[in-house]
Parts: structure tokens; C-alpha cells; sequence
């Protein structure tokens, strides 16, 4: 297990904890599977983009009004996708 993965397993125990996290089951069991999957090593990119989705979905149904601990999660979910299939240049959509 690598220093991303074990940061990326802070910020995801961090999230699970919070008692918002836990009053939504799907957010929260989807919490618990990206913890389990992480810690046998599973890749990131996929682990993160399935969680990252679940996120930003809690994020848009509750406006954006979230605890810290989520919001960096949210954050930090974005990198390792960002790092496999490259940033987005609006630049490059026309």
C-alpha cells in the first residue's frame, strides 16, 4: 500500500464518521466499500472514481451543504482521476 492510498483511507474514515455520512445508507455503504477495497489494494482509479460519484451526488442533492471532512474527500477523489485520463481543457471542447 502506497502514501496516496493510505491518505486517500484517512480522508475516507474521516467522511464515514460524520453523522450525515451515516444517515444516508447509500453514501455510507459506499464509504465502507472504497475503505475495504483500498485497504486489499484495489486500484484507485476505479475505487475513487465509484466513490467520487457518490460524493458529488450527496454534494448536489444537499447544495453543496456538507461537512469538511466530505467536501475534501470530494476534493481529493478528483486527483487520481484527474491523474489517469488528464484534466479537462474547456479550450478543447469547441
Amino acid at each position: 500500500m502506497n502514501d496516496k492510498t493510505e491518505e486517500l483511507m484517512k480522508l475516507v474514515d474521516a467522511a464515514a464518521q460524520e453523522d450525515v455520512v451515516k444517515a444516508d445508507e447509500d453514501l455510507y455503504a459506499a464509504m465502507v466499500k472504497a475503505y475495504k477495497d483500498l485497504s486489499e489494494d484495489k486500484n484507485i482509479v476505479s475505487v475513487s472514481g465509484k466513490l467520487s460519484s457518490q460524493v458529488n451526488r450527496y454534494l448536489l442533492t444537499h447544495q453543496y451543504k456538507a461537512p469538511k471532512s466530505v467536501v475534501e474527500l470530494g476534493q481529493k477523489l478528483q486527483k487520481p482521476i484527474a491523474d489517469r485520463w488528464g484534466h479537462v481543457n474547456p479550450t478543447n471542447l469547441g
